[in-house]
């Protein structure tokens, strides 16, 4: 049951390995796309999306609300009040997710919570061998073949302009595989070790009903709409107050001939209150100086994560002369041990060139 595994993994740092489950395909899937004007409230916003995915995210918030505890039912019902004071663009696009699906508004707003809590995932910043700077992802999740449906384009509308794309899931609200075009691009994997047992899982749910506390997907909304740059995004995700524990990812979109100290990726160690580190990839000198970082779900500089290992050793195999956006789906992230059984999909996007790839795992 979905419940149950994200308890595994969530609450007791379970962890299932990852296998090869085929290449993904040379040509990327086409997914619904939608213009999502963010000058729109938050009440109509998403209307669209709702009405054309309304029989899928049924399917996906019941089967996910029914393998819930009863008490973190009751947690959610107790508190919508709450919830709609302290993050009433949360509450607004779930009540209207709730008139367009007959569902109670504690349970749209429930389900939209489990983002920050099981976006597991490897995420990858390169630089290929001209100089352009790409990001990667596997999105993973507890199960794939209700997540697939519901998955589309999301074109992002601000100012009256398009000004970026982000992968998404009906249903849901907030950013975590988005692009800010010409500037940089940013994905969110849930942080499990060391923040596993079950006060600070029950802490992190508690926080998203505190005042000025976001939660990670809004906060990468926030920064896409607000922030033109990669400095300032990473400004913002460095000192913002999150629900959860997180990793945040951004790439640069850099000029192919760029400074040499030029910062072109970061990931953003977060605890909820606090940063806890940063790392950060400047532009390689040459192909024997740190042209990638890899990041997975576990803190790998004091624990063991299999899936940051088998990242590394496939980006290392490929090398930075065969990089492209291309082959860091097919070479790397669809590659046995970091591809796994709920990955839902792999993606890989420029900033620079304004580009995202969508590729489906095939399902077992």
């Amino acid at each position: 049951m979905i419940f149950l595994y994200l308890v595994s993994w969530i609450f007791l740092g379970g962890y299932v390995s990852s296998f090869a489950r085929g290449l993904a395909p040379i040509v990327p899937d086409k997914i619904p796309a939608f213009v999502i004007n963010f000058d729109e409230p938050a009440a109509t916003r998403y209307n669209e999306v709702f009405h054309y995915f309304r029989d899928d995210i049924i399917a996906m918030e019941n089967s996910i609300m029914y393998s819930i505890a009863p008490f973190y039912r009751s947690t959610f019902m107790n508190n919508t009040d709450t919830i709609a004071q302290n993050n009433p663009e949360a509450f607004e696009a779930m009540q209207a997710l709730a008139t367009i699906t007959g569902l109670p508004v504690w349970q749209t707003l429930m389900v939209n919570s489990l983002v920050d809590f099981y976006s597991y995932c490897v995420s990858i910043v390169g630089v290929m061998a001209d100089g352009s700077v790409i990001h990667g992802r596997n999105h993973d999740v507890d199960n794939p073949a209700l997540f697939q449906p519901i998955l589309h384009r999301i074109f992002i509308k601000s100012g009256g302009a398009v000004i970026g794309e982000a992968a998404s899931h009906a249903g849901f609200i907030g950013f975590y595989t988005a692009m800010r075009y010409n500037s940089y691009s940013v994905t969110y994997n849930t942080r499990m070790s060391p923040h596993t047992n079950t006060n600070q899982i029950l802490e992190n749910i508690q926080r998203e009903w505190t005042p000025g506390v976001q939660t990670v997907a809004q906060a990468i909304e926030s920064v896409v709409l607000q922030h033109t740059s990669m400095d300032m995004a990473a400004q913002y995700l460095e000192t913002k107050a999150l629900v959860t524990p997180a990793y945040l990812i951004l790439a640069n979109a850099v000029a192919p001939i760029a400074a040499k100290d030029q910062v072109v990726g970061m990931v953003i160690t977060r605890d909820p209150s606090a940063l806890n580190r940063t790392d950060v990839l400047h532009y390689p000198e040459s192909d024997a100086t740190k042209w990638y970082l890899v990041q997975g779900n576990k803190d790998y500089w004091q624990t063991d994560d299999s899936n940051y290992a088998a990242a590394v050793e496939r980006m290392e195999a490929l090398g930075r002369q065969k990089l492209n956006l291309e082959t860091l789906v097919t070479e790397v992230l669809n590659c046995t041990g970091v591809v796994g059984p709920y990955t839902s999909y792999s993606a890989s996007m420029s900033a620079q060139t304004k580009t995202l790839s969508v590729y489906f795992t095939p399902l077992q």
